[in-house]
């Protein structure tokens, strides 16, 4: 066997020995991460009940007992979020692939990028609900917040195509970072470097504060409610639990604000009444009825 040969046999022997340390070690540790997770569930669960209720208390002034909710979803989303993380990063691993497999040639090339512009496009739409959330939650904030989210509403189009160009470049940047780096220009490189940078900490930053208050505990921003007609008479679901509803009066005051009488609060059979799901658009003041005041 020549030189050359005996070389790439022994690269291909160490790239086996690898591969299959790596399977050996998912094997052993998996069934060890699983086993610390799936204790931890009713823990956690338990404490975000614990926390909702403390919050619904607070600003409902009702007790706590009467509100339920699951953590389930808020999970779900985030094992979502996890794996588009993955595809994120795919391309880039698919580059590696290649070039240590020595199967570099331009139709990879082609597809990876395809591939990466492809899921680029799917973060940057993905990062335009996360800032319409952040925006939902922020709408009240004075100075600089303010400023930004009146700056959003006003260029509607500018925004969608920034954040869907930072989504791209994100993703195009990590995929492609080795031939970044051998850009001869180092002027060049250096401009590109910052341009991946900055777009990847952005999308990233409005990714992670997206995710925060899509899933975190927030009573007091809660605009969208259940209605519920009884005996000709319309009250608001504050609640659903063990087959009941938590309901109170309201009414609208002249500016179209919903107040919410939680002094009165009934407990209904969920299979009574006529229900409708309304979005009030501004979260509702807590008080005594006018008509009563």
């Amino acid at each position: 066997m020549s030189e050359k040969g005996r070389k790439g046999f022994k690269r291909e022997n160490r790239k086996n020995v690898k591969d299959v340390k790596g399977i050996e070690w998912l094997k052993k540790n998996i069934p060890i991460i699983i086993g610390i997770f799936v204790p931890l569930y009713p823990i956690i669960n338990t404490a975000y009940k614990i926390i909702y209720g403390s919050k619904c208390e607070k600003f409902y002034k009702l007790p706590g007992k009467y509100f339920d909710v699951n953590i389930n979803n808020r999970l779900f989303y985030l094992g979502c979020i996890f794996i588009f993380l993955l595809f994120c990063i795919a391309p880039a691993f698919m580059n590696r692939w290649d070039k240590e497999n020595g199967e570099v040639t331009k139709w990879n090339r082609v597809v990876n990028a395809c591939v990466a512009l492809v899921i680029g496009m799917l973060l940057g739409v993905f990062n335009l609900y996360n800032l319409l959330e952040i925006m939902q939650q922020i709408y009240k904030a004075k100075g600089g917040f303010q400023i930004i989210n009146e700056m959003l509403n006003r260029y509607p189009y500018v925004t969608v195509v920034v954040v869907v160009a930072l989504g791209i470049v994100s993703v195009l940047g990590v995929t492609l970072l080795d031939e970044i780096r051998s850009i001869k220009y180092g002027w060049l490189q250096n401009i590109i470097d910052v341009i991946v940078v900055v777009s990847f900490v952005i999308s990233f930053l409005v990714m992670v504060y997206g995710t925060i208050f899509k899933i975190s505990v927030s009573v007091e921003d809660q605009t969208k409610y259940e209605f519920i007609m009884y005996d000709e008479t319309e009250y608001v679901i504050l609640s659903t639990k063990d087959g009941c509803n938590l309901i109170v009066p309201f009414e609208i005051d002249k500016n179209g604000q919903y107040i919410f009488d939680t002094s009165k609060y009934m407990l209904k059979k969920t299979y009574d009444g006529i229900y409708q799901y309304k979005d009030i658009q501004t979260p509702p003041h807590i008080g005594e009825l006018l008509k009563e005041s």
